[in-house]
Order: structure tokens, then C-alpha cells, then sequence
């Protein structure tokens, strides 16, 4: 009997692909309800029939900026999920998640049982490759110590799956795995998704679309978004375009600037990806891991535009990590000049006459 934890809509890519290629008979799915709908996705992934139980975990997952409310708001909300998991009894255990707090939560509420229990944790974004899981700040750690738990660090971990172990960048902990690339035409794996999300071939789809602005995430570092993207549209013909925003987004701030919105913005890219020919598209974003997961997970090379050098700010806060990763996927290119990153605006104009008129 296994478990899986997952805090966000595109673990479940992660989530059927691992099912299919574990051979996971038997597995408890936890879902913290960190973004819209995780209930009904709940209930959703309830009906595929894959898992003997699923729960909706609270949010016990730290967010920055760290406050002593939300110290205080996770410090309470471990007492439940710790009791639910007290009496569990897994052979395995996958966890989605690189936060030690979250794990060190779930780790702690297993080992009450007393069962022993192998620890693996699965691809998260790009965060295995760039951000090693042994070494994160001093005061994390005390906290949880302070919580009267141990905390879950690399010591613990003992198998690490990843679709591109030679792209790791950083030390890790445990035995680096393979997550063998997904097949689009998988029945299993895209049947399944299509399931928890509800996607609609028919009215889901980006027909008619095929320049899909993908909405960079909330972040902190002011970034002048709605000028951006107004200088990007004078450059593309806009009935050809469409926004995909953020799943923590409740809006997308540039439904003002008179593009197309993709409403249904809580079902994960990589689910499109599945049900579209996306080497026929073009993806243009500031900075977003949904640009190059079709490569890094599927082998799709849909034509990408990365915008990070025009945001007329040093854009360093991005990270050296981060950005070699992205280098790395770009030169894995079968045609790198599909994988385009603007030096200026100049350059951004003259790419766009070329590839999309």
C-alpha cells in the first residue's frame, strides 16, 4: 500500500504518469487545498478509481512572504492532518513537494504508526534541479524542531524520480530515478487527467489559437506586466492569440488589454499538452516552467519566446540556477532557434515578423 501527496493541479501529471510506471496498484491520494477547486478535483480524481481513499489536506504549506499569522495558522492546522496520519500504514510514500515544513508534517504523522516506510520524492517544477533539498534557511529548521518534530530533510530521502537526471544542477539525496517521458497519445495517463479536470475536447481546446501567452506567476519583484504585454501585442495579430493565466491567479490582468482568456485557468498546461498538437504553437511568457515542460516531460518542442531579458529591470532575481536550466532546454532543442530569448525589443520585433506573420 502506497501514498502520494500533492499540493497543486500539475502534481496529477506527475501522479498518473508515476501510477503507470510503478505499476501502483494500491495508493491513498492527499490534496492540499492550496488553489480553486481542490474539492471538486477531489472528487474528480475519486472517480478515476485509482486510489483507495483520497483526502483533502488544509494548507500546510509555507508561503513567502513568512509571517508569524501564518507560522501560527500552520503550527495549528499540523494537529489534524498528523492524526489522520498517525494510524496509516504505507510501504511507500511519494511526496510532489520540496517544502520542508510540508514534509517534515507528513514524515512526523507517519512514523507514529510505526510501520517503516520508503520515502521518495518526484519531480516538482524545476526545483530538483536547480535547489538542493539538503540545505535550506537555519530558521526553518528550528521551527520545526520548536513544533516538536523532526525534520524531514535530505537524511530521509531515498529515491529522487526526475525526467532529466543529467540536467541536475545541484547536489541531491537519494537515488536519482528516471521518470520516463510521457507519450501524448497515452490513453492512461491523458483519459485520466482529462477525468480530474473535466477537460472538454470541444470547448477546451486552443482551436483557432496558435500564439498562447502564458501569465507569469504572482511574484514579488515589481514587474511592469500590462506595459509588457501592450508592446507585445502591437507586434502580434491578436485575433491569433490567447491568455493563459496562473491557477493561483483569480483573474488575469491582461483580459483589459482586450486579448482572449482561457477561462478554465485551474486546469494545468501540461494537460493541454496532452490533447493538442502543441509543436503547432507558439508559447510566449516572461518566465514560466509551462514553456519548457513540453520538452522536459513530453519531448513536444512547441515554439517558445521567453520575454525575462525585456523586463526593463535586472532580471538576475530570477536566479543563476533557474535560468542555466532553461539554457539547458533551449540547446535540447532539435532546432535550438525555436527556443527564442530576446536580447531586446528590437530583436522580439524582428523574430515575430519572421516566424509569426
Amino acid at each position: 500500500m502506497d501514498a502520494y501527496f500533492a499540493t497543486i493541479p500539475t502534481h496529477f501529471v506527475y501522479i498518473y504518469q508515476m501510477i503507470k510506471q510503478n505499476k501502483i496498484t494500491e495508493c491513498d491520494l492527499y490534496y492540499t487545498d492550496v488553489t480553486k477547486d481542490a474539492g471538486t478535483i477531489c472528487e474528480n480524481a475519486r472517480e478515476t478509481g485509482l486510489f483507495r481513499n483520497v483526502y483533502l489536506l488544509p494548507n500546510i504549506s509555507i508561503e513567502y512572504p513568512i509571517t508569524a499569522r501564518r507560522c501560527i495558522d500552520i503550527s495549528l492546522k499540523k494537529f489534524p492532518v498528523m492524526k489522520l496520519l498517525k494510524d496509516k500504514k504505507y510501504d511507500s510514500v511519494y511526496y510532489n513537494v520540496d517544502g520542508w515544513l510540508y514534509n517534515s508534517i507528513i514524515y512526523n504523522g507517519l512514523k507514529k504508526s510505526g510501520h517503516p516506510f520508503k520515502n521518495i520524492f518526484v519531480e516538482n517544477g524545476l526545483n530538483p534541479y536547480i535547489t538542493s533539498y539538503d540545505t535550506k534557511e537555519w530558521y526553518l529548521r528550528l521551527f520545526i524542531n520548536l513544533n516538536g518534530m523532526t525534520c524531514m530533510d535530505g537524511r530521509f530521502i531515498d529515491e529522487r524520480y526526475v525526467f532529466e537526471p543529467d540536467m541536475i544542477g545541484v547536489r541531491q539525496s537519494g537515488v536519482i530515478k528516471k521518470i520516463d517521458k510521457i507519450d501524448v497519445e497515452d490513453s492512461f495517463v491523458r483519459d485520466n487527467l482529462n477525468r480530474t479536470f473535466r477537460y472538454n475536447k470541444e470547448t477546451d481546446s486552443f482551436r483557432g489559437k496558435d500564439v498562447i501567452i502564458i501569465e507569469q506567476a504572482p511574484r514579488k519583484e515589481p514587474i511592469d506586466m500590462v506595459t509588457l504585454w501592450r508592446r507585445v501585442g502591437s507586434c502580434l495579430d491578436g485575433s491569433r492569440v490567447i491568455i493563459k493565466s496562473h491557477p493561483r491567479q483569480a483573474d488575469s490582468e491582461l483580459r483589459k488589454l482586450g486579448y482572449d482568456v482561457y477561462d478554465r485557468y485551474t486546469i494545468p498546461w501540461e494537460v493541454s499538452v496532452m490533447n493538442e498538437n502543441v509543436n503547432d504553437k507558439t508559447m510566449i511568457c516572461i518566465f514560466s516552467t509551462a514553456c519548457v515542460n513540453p520538452k522536459v516531460m513530453f519531448d513536444q518542442e512547441p515554439r517558445v519566446i521567453m520575454l525575462y531579458k525585456l523586463i526593463g529591470r535586472d532580471y538576475s532575481f530570477f536566479g543563476e540556477g533557474m535560468l542555466g536550466f532553461v539554457d539547458k532546454v533551449r540547446k535540447s532543442y532539435r532546432d535550438p532557434s525555436r527556443f527564442f530569448i530576446p536580447e531586446s525589443w528590437e530583436e522580439f520585433e524582428d523574430y515575430c515578423r519572421t516566424h509569426l506573420t
